[in-house]
C-alpha cells in the first residue's frame, strides 16, 4: 500500500507538537485516568421530551397504518412505562422507531464497539386476535435505521424481561440507502440508540396496545479505547507521551504508527485527532 509521511521539517514539527503538549500538560495531570469498558444508556421514567418517535416503515395499503404513544404513570416495574398503539387497516407491516435523545455513542472518539446489550420489560395491554407486538433495538447511523434482526415478542399481559447481546451483524438496514450493516469500527459515524415496535397483518384490521419499561443499552468496547496508546487499560497522561513518541519516530523513520486519523499520512492532524479522543476518553470509555 502506498502511503506518505510528512518529513519536510522535523524540527519545526517537533516544536509544534511540544507546544501543543505544553498547552495541555497541566490539565492532563489534573484529570483522573479513564478506564476502558462499557457505556450505559437507560430510561425507566420515559419523560416524553426525551424521546422522538416516528414511522420507520408502513407497507399497508396506501400507508394508512397509524400509531400513538402515551406515558403511563403507573403499572410498570415499577412506576411509569411507555405504551404504544399500532392500528393496521389491512395487510402489510408497520414499524415504529422510538429514539432516545442523547443516547449517542461516537466510535471515532470513544472507541470501536465490540457488542451492545439491550434490555427491557415488555407486555401487551390490549389486542385484537392474533400475534403480539415485536420489540427490538434500533440504531441510527448517518440517518439510516438498522433494526435488530431477531426481535422479542410481547405476547403476555404480564411483564416479561428480555436481555440480548448483539454485534453489528445482528442488525439489518431498513430502506435501500446506505450500507447494509452499521459500522461499529473506530472509523464509524456517531450512533444513536432507541427501540422499535412492529406489527403486521395478512388481512383485516389489527389493533395492538403494548408497553415497555426499564429500557437500557450497554455499549461494550472491550479494551478498545483508541487513546489508550500504551495498552494498559486506562487513558491517562502517559498515553500522550506514548503517542508523541510514536509520532516523532514516524517522522524520522517514515513509519505511520501514529496515523491516528487513518488518512495514510502522519501529520499534525493526527495530534489533533488523538487529543480530541484523549479528552473524551480520559473520563472513561
Amino acid at each position: 500500500m502506498k502511503y506518505s509521511v510528512q518529513t519536510n521539517n522535523i524540527a519545526s514539527s517537533r516544536t509544534v507538537a511540544l507546544a501543543r503538549l505544553g498547552a495541555i500538560g497541566a490539565l492532563a495531570l489534573g484529570l483522573a485516568a479513564g478506564t476502558a469498558g462499557a457505556q450505559d444508556f437507560n430510561d425507566g421514567g420515559f419523560n416524553p421530551g426525551d424521546w422522538a418517535t416516528g414511522e420507520v416503515m408502513d407497507t399497508t395499503f396506501q400507508g394508512l397504518a397509524t400509531f400513538t404513544v402515551e406515558l403511563l404513570p403507573a403499572g410498570g416495574v415499577p412506576g411509569a412505562n411507555r405504551e404504544v398503539n399500532h392500528t393496521l387497516l389491512g395487510s402489510g407491516a408497520l414499524i415504529v422507531g422510538h429514539m432516545r435523545n442523547g443516547a449517542v455513542y461516537d466510535p471515532a472518539t470513544q472507541g470501536a464497539i465490540e457488542s451492545v446489550t439491550t434490555a427491557y420489560d415488555i407486555m401487551l395491554t390490549s389486542f385484537t386476535p392474533g400475534p403480539g407486538t415485536n420489540y427490538g433495538l434500533v440504531v441510527r447511523q448517518n440517518n439510516v435505521n438498522y433494526l435488530q434482526t431477531s426481535p422479542n415478542l410481547a405476547i403476555n399481559f404480564t411483564w416479561t424481561h428480555f436481555e440480548t447481546s448483539l454485534v453489528f451483524t445482528n442488525f439489518t438496514r431498513i430502506g435501500n440507502a446506505g450500507p447494509v450493516r452499521p459500522d461499529f469500527s473506530a472509523s464509524g459515524a456517531p450512533i444513536q440508540f432507541g427501540y422499535y415496535s412492529s406489527n403486521s397483518s395478512t388481512g383485516g384490521w389489527v389493533i395492538r396496545d403494548s408497553a415497555i419499561d426499564n429500557w437500557s443499552v450497554t455499549v461494550d468496547t472491550g479494551n478498545t479505547c483508541s487513546a489508550d496508546i500504551d495498552g494498559n487499560g486506562t487513558v491517562a497522561s502517559a498515553d500522550i507521551t506514548a503517542f508523541l513518541s510514536n509520532w516523532f519516530a514516524d517522522l524520522a523513520n517514515g513509519t505511520r504508527a501514529a496515523d491516528f486519523n487513518a488518512d495514510q499520512i502522519v501529520s499534525s492532524a493526527d495530534i489533533t485527532a488523538f487529543l480530541n479522543a484523549w479528552f473524551v476518553q480520559v473520563n472513561g470509555c
